[in-house]
C-alpha cells in the first residue's frame, strides 16, 4: 500500500507533510504561549494540526520501511530509523499535548483565575488570565514541538545523505 507513487517511493511524499506542519505546530505553539488569549480560539486547531501531523508521521514511517525492504538491505538505514522512530515518540506526546491543552482550555475558567477577579464585571476577563496549568502545557508544548522539530530536521538530514552522498541512486 506504501510502496509507492508513479514509480518514485512514497516514502518521498509522505515525508513532507510532517515536515512542514512540526515546525508549524512549533511557531504556532509559541505565540500561544505568548498570547494568552489565543489559547481558547486555536488550542482545538493546534490539536487538530498535531493529529494530521501524527498520522503524517506514521505513514512517513510505514512507507519508509516498505522502502526499506524494496532496497533489500543494500543499504544500512538504521541510524535514519531510529531517529524516525524518536521522531513518531515526539510528535505522538506533542498530540497528547496538544489535546490536554484544547480540553483544559475549552473547559472555563479555573479556582486560580476566580480567585484573581472578585466582582462580577470581572467575569469576563476571567478566561483571559493564564492559569498555572496552562501556562505550564504551554511551556511544555513549545519544549515538544521543538525537540520534534530538530528530530524531525536530524531525521531528514540522515535520510538525504542516503540519497545525496551518493549511497542510493549512485550514477554508473
Amino acid at each position: 500500500m506504501f510502496e509507492s507513487i508513479n514509480d518514485l517511493p512514497a516514502h518521498v511524499f509522505f515525508i513532507h507533510a510532517p515536515v512542514v506542519l512540526v515546525p508549524l505546530i512549533a511557531l504556532v505553539s509559541l505565540v500561544m504561549a505568548v498570547r494568552p488569549r489565543w489559547r481558547v480560539t486555536y488550542a482545538p486547531l493546534l490539536a487538530i494540526a498535531s493529529f494530521i501531523a501524527f498520522l503524517c508521521t506514521l505513514a512517513a514511517r510505514q512507507s519508509g520501511q516498505e522502502f526499506d525492504k524494496i532496497l533489500a538491505g543494500q543499504v544500512d538505514v538504521s541510524r535514519h530509523e531510529q531517529l524516525g522512530d524518536q521522531t513518531t515518540l515526539l510528535v505522538f506526546i506533542l498530540l497528547l499535548l496538544t489535546i490536554a491543552a484544547a480540553v483544559v482550555s475549552r473547559r472555563g475558567p479555573d479556582s486560580s483565575a476566580a480567585a484573581i477577579s472578585s466582582d462580577d464585571t470581572a467575569g469576563a476577563s476571567q478566561a483571559l488570565v493564564p492559569s498555572t496549568t496552562t501556562t505550564a502545557m504551554s511551556i511544555a508544548i513549545v519544549a515538544v514541538s521543538a525537540l520534534a522539530t530538530v528530530w524531525m530536521a536530524r531525521t531528514g538530514d540522515e535520510g538525504a545523505k542516503l540519497v545525496w552522498d551518493g549511497v542510493i541512486g549512485r550514477p554508473s
